[in-house]
């Protein structure tokens, strides 16, 4: 269990140790990933969107079918997701992200830092 954005988060695994959901103390934040046969992840949704990830033929991801873009780095985790009105810098340590930078795209000053322990 981790604190983040205030509230408490809880990651839920299927029995091959993939993520396949988060949950929040507020249920509204609530996450469900879906994932192909070889456990990729293929989707992502809560209570007010829903996602899908496209994968070229190595595997490597190459968008998301919703508002938002996002950037891949080479071990397929989320580097950048930009949306109108705000750029996302994810931070990793390892397979963990750490920090979430969020800047606003019409003045580019940071708005919010999360740290995730």
């Amino acid at each position: 269990m981790a604190w983040a954005r205030g509230a408490w988060r809880e990651r839920e695994y299927d029995s091959a140790r993939r993520e396949v959901g988060l949950h929040y103390s507020d249920p509204s934040l609530d996450c469900a990933f879906a994932r192909d046969v070889f456990g990729a992840l293929v989707g992502a949704s809560n209570a007010v969107a829903q996602a899908a990830i496209l994968r070229d033929n190595p595997g490597m991801a190459t968008n998301e079918t919703t508002a938002t873009e996002s950037a891949y780095d080479t071990f397929s985790r989320r580097v950048r997701k930009v949306t109108p009105t705000s750029t996302h810098t994810f931070l990793y340590d390892g397979w963990n992200v750490v920090r979430e930078e969020v800047r606003d795209v019409a003045t580019g000053a940071i708005t919010d830092v999360y740290d995730y322990y």
